[in-house]
């Protein structure tokens, strides 16, 4: 489960930034986002090749599995809001500089 959820949310942050480029707006905190994600999802994708390797299943679909997931799901997001909430203070901050 936490393949699945790490997956879409590599995919819905990569759909984010292409949405984003598309209206004339920086993508770069989105695209690194995705990024992790993926980087997250090879490293499950690699897990649970050796999970199957010892006789496992690729796929676990346990309680504690999905609340791994979306604790992953959660803390990359609060590193996505880290990311804007920087790049938003250092903009209001140089226009305040600006105006005195």
């Amino acid at each position: 489960m936490c393949l699945i959820i790490t997956a879409a949310a590599a995919f819905l942050f990569f759909l984010f930034g292409i949405f984003r480029k598309k209206y004339g707006k920086n993508s770069e905190n989105e695209m690194s986002i995705a990024l992790i994600f993926l980087a997250a999802a090879l490293m499950w994708c690699v897990d649970r090749t050796a999970a199957v390797l010892k006789g496992g299943t690729f796929f676990d679909f346990g309680i504690e599995d999905f609340l791994l997931g979306l604790i992953i799901a959660a803390v990359g997001t609060v590193i996505y809001a880290v990311f804007v909430l920087k790049k938003f203070f250092v903009h209001s901050s140089k226009n305040l500089n600006k105006g005195e």
